[in-house]
């Protein structure tokens, strides 16, 4: 299965430990799956489910996934960023107007080879974090029996 998430609005940053980390409060709310060939399969998982069984999803001692990031701000495709998500997480934030809500992120990683396509630190230009106005996430395959697929 290969995974597709959108975001409208996201924050990429380095916190104080020299980790990187995307998030956003504005992620669409379904993630999409479909299969590679020869198979023609396509599924919706809620995204907040999706997080919820991130670490589940990818446990097989494989590692975990990669993923290409695209991003578009001030309405200009910029490049496409490749990274390994090496954690999926949730916060709960406090919303506008005082209602909770709920922020998705992941921590990043790349390698040096994921580095020459483009940089998170390249990305940042010199900042410590940037916000961008939208985000596609393509994620790595993992092998998830047929029987085993998200219910819609």
């Amino acid at each position: 299965w290969l995974f597709v998430q959108m975001a409208d609005m996201c924050t990429l940053y380095r916190n104080e430990d020299g980790e990187y980390h995307i998030e956003s409060s504005k992620f669409h709310k379904n993630t999409e799956w479909f299969t590679d060939r020869p198979f023609q399969l396509e599924a919706t998982q809620p995204t907040s489910e999706w997080f919820k069984n991130f670490t589940e999803l990818f446990d097989d001692e494989k590692g975990m996934p990669n993923a290409a990031l695209t991003i578009v701000h001030d309405d200009v495709s910029k490049d496409v960023v490749v990274s390994v998500f090496a954690e999926g997480y949730i916060k709960d934030t406090e919303g506008e107007g005082g209602g909770e809500g709920q922020t998705y992120g992941y921590k990043l990683e790349q390698s040096t080879s994921q580095e020459s396509v483009m940089s998170l630190e390249a990305l940042m230009d010199g900042g410590d974090s940037v916000t961008l106005d939208h985000c596609s996430m393509f994620i790595d395959q993992v092998r998830v029996p047929l029987c085993e697929q998200p219910q819609i």
